[in-house]
């Protein structure tokens, strides 16, 4: 299955997948992505709420006007992306690869950045608050008219600017 167009695919299993390219208004919400090889895919105007993407490799992805609320990317790798308009909100991004992405207008409040890897890649207009970013690699990463407040790091945080900026934009120092 190369492209889905207009499907209701909620609760269906992929695990695997290698062939998937284009999905297109479709609803993939609850289902199963674990392990699937989906580099240089397009995905436009679809629900991935609850998915399941641990450890999918997702590289070179054109991703617009989509939901991913509460999707879990648990140790994937999703670097070198593109995203614009999309909903991360309360998703598991832990030890996730997000290198080298181009990320605009997006919602990521409260998602679970721990452990990740952000480096090289650029925010523009994006909503962290209250996410999570302790442990987290973001050196090289621009925050362009972000909104940081409350957003979590600790010492073993690699952060871009100062803790004083840190501070300054509303970030939260955890000693844990």
């Amino acid at each position: 299955m190369k492209h889905l167009t207009n499907k209701n695919l909620s609760k269906k299993n992929f695990a695997n997948n290698t062939t998937l390219k284009k999905v297109l208004n479709s609803n993939l919400s609850q289902s199963n992505l674990e392990n699937s090889d989906i580099q240089k895919i397009s995905i436009k105007d679809s629900s991935f709420v609850k998915a399941n993407l641990k450890r999918c490799l997702l590289l070179g992805a054109k991703i617009t006007h989509s939901n991913f609320e509460k999707v879990n990317l648990e140790y994937a790798n999703i670097s070198s992306n593109q995203y614009h308009r999309i909903n991360l909100k309360d998703s598991n991004l832990q030890c996730t690869s997000f290198r080298d992405s181009q990320v605009n207008e997006c919602l990521l409040a409260k998602a679970d950045l721990r452990w990740s890897q952000l480096c090289g890649s650029s925010f523009s207009s994006c909503d962290f608050s209250g996410a999570d970013f302790r442990h987290a690699n973001l050196k090289g990463v621009e925050f362009d008219k972000c909104n940081l407040k409350g957003v979590k790091y600790n010492l073993n945080t690699t952060l871009p600017f100062s803790q004083e900026t840190a501070e300054k934009s509303g970030m939260v120092f955890s000693a844990l």
